[in-house]
């Protein structure tokens, strides 16, 4: 089989796994379709903005949980209807992140606005990045930092 034949078999499995989805798998499926690249944190977001309820037979609490994301997403992986991206580098609500993008498998399209690393980065978005992790670090009030130190106990 030439590069032409392999590519309408593997085509062909695709369009048939994408068939057999699950109801629960089909709506994450849907996001990722929807949404092209993105991580887990942003799938939940867009059902739940979306009011996308958990089918009733699935649970009690029918607002989806990050665990109900990456349960189905590790099933659409094993069935070969979405890829790992890797972990990319970006902003989430401003706050600087590290996140694993998914995407369908037959699409080849970049995440914007996150990189593979922090090279890979524009410098003024770099510079804000480590500026941003440098703060979120230091955050942290001196009396919760050693509140044994604060008690006079000394170690």
């Amino acid at each position: 089989m030439t590069g032409q034949g392999v590519r309408d078999t593997s085509l062909k499995a695709y369009e048939e796994a994408k068939t057999n989805l699950g109801e629960m798998q089909q709506l994450v499926f849907n996001a990722i379709e929807t949404l092209g690249p993105c991580h887990d944190n942003r799938i939940l977001e867009y059902l739940r903005q979306g009011e996308k309820l958990k089918p009733a037979k699935w649970s009690k609490r029918r607002q989806w949980e990050k665990s109900d994301i990456t349960g189905r997403r590790n099933q659409l992986i094993a069935k070969g209807v979405i890829r790992d991206m890797s972990k990319r580098f970006g902003f989430w609500y401003d706050e600087p992140k590290w996140y694993h993008f998914w995407c369908l498998t037959n699409k080849t399209i970049e995440p914007v606005g996150w990189y593979k690393s922090l090279d890979d980065m524009p410098q003024a978005t770099r510079e804000r990045w480590i500026a941003a992790k440098s703060k979120k670090v230091s955050k942290k009030p001196a009396a919760l930092a050693r509140p044994v130190a604060a008690a006079g106990l000394l170690f």
